[in-house]
C-alpha cells in the first residue's frame, strides 16, 4: 500500500478479495479506473478491525519482480531476543518498534507447525515451554497434537482476533502467547517494561503503533518504480 501513490482501484481491489475469501466463490479481477492522486487511511482497506488510523505515506518505490526466497528474511517465530533485534536493527528499527509492531499478532491466525516447539519436546528436561500457562498449554496440546495429521490445525494469535487491540499483550503477560518470538519480548527488562505499558493502555499502544508502522513503511529496500497501477509494472 505504501508503495502505491497513484491506485484509485486499491480499495477496491482489497475489499473484492476479501469477500472473495469471505464468501469462497469465483472472483473476478476489479476494473481499472483512470489513474488519479489520492489519500487514503490504513482503516480504509480494514473497516471492522477498528484499531488506529493514519495517513499511509504514498510514493514508496515498489520491486519489479516478487521471490518467495526473500520471504526468509522475515523473523521466524521461533526467534530468541537477540535475533530479533538483529533482524529489526538491520532494517533500522529499533527494540521500541520490535515490541510494538510485535502488536500486530493481536490479528490472525498461527499454524501448529509454528508453535510446536513450545508444547512438544521443549528441551531435554521439559515437554511443555515452562513459560506457558498450564491451561493455555494444554488447550494447544489437544488443537495440536504431537502427531497431528490435520493440515491446517492451529490457533488464533489472541482472543480477540478479528479485532486490533491489546489484547495480545495482556495474554503475554498471563503466558498465553503462541511463539518463542512473542515470549522473547518478556526476557529483557526493556522489552518487558514496554510490554506492560501496552498491555495497560490501549491509548498508549495505538499511538505507539501508528509511529512505529509509518517508520517501516518507509523501509525503501530495492525499489525500482513507483506504481501508476497497483497490479501492474511498467
Amino acid at each position: 500500500m505504501g508503495g502505491s501513490q497513484y491506485c484509485l482501484d486499491t480499495v477496491s481491489s482489497i475489499k473484492a478479495f476479501r469477500r472473495r475469501a469471505d464468501a469462497s466463490v469465483n472472483w473476478a479481477e476489479p476494473p481499472s479506473y483512470p489513474a488519479t492522486t489520492i489519500s487514503f487511511s490504513e482503516d480504509e482497506t480494514n473497516p471492522d478491525r477498528y484499531g488506529p488510523t493514519w495517513e499511509v505515506p504514498k510514493g514508496r518505490k515498489d520491486g519489479r519482480i516478487s521471490k518467495a526466497i526473500e520471504t526468509r528474511q522475515l523473523p521466524a517465530p521461533t526467534f530468541n531476543i537477540s535475533q530479533l533485534q538483529q533482524s529489526f536493527g538491520q532494517r533500522g528499527l529499533s527494540m521500541h518498534d520490535l515490541v510494538v509492531l510485535s502488536g500486530g499478532h493481536t490479528l490472525g491466525f498461527a499454524h501448529c507447525s509454528s508453535f510446536q516447539n513450545r508444547i512438544h519436546n521443549f528441551n531435554l528436561q521439559k515437554q511443555v515451554d515452562p513459560t506457558l500457562n498450564p491451561s493455555f498449554a494444554a488447550s494447544l496440546n489437544v488443537i495440536c497434537p504431537a502427531h497431528n495429521k490435520v493440515k491446517n490445525a492451529g490457533a488464533t494469535m489472541d482472543a480477540t482476533t478479528t479485532y486490533f487491540d491489546n489484547v495480545y499483550y495482556k495474554m503475554l503477560m498471563q503466558g498465553q502467547s503462541l511463539f518463542s518470538f512473542d515470549q522473547a519480548l518478556l526476557t529483557t527488562p526493556s522489552s518487558k517494561k514496554l510490554v506492560a505499558k501496552y498491555a495497560s493502555s490501549m491509548e498508549e499502544y495505538e499511538r505507539a503503533f501508528v509511529k512505529s508502522i509509518i517508520k517501516m513503511s518507509s523501509i525503501s529496500g530495492n525499489g525500482k518504480e513507483v506504481r501508476h497501477n497497483c497490479r501492474r509494472v511498467r
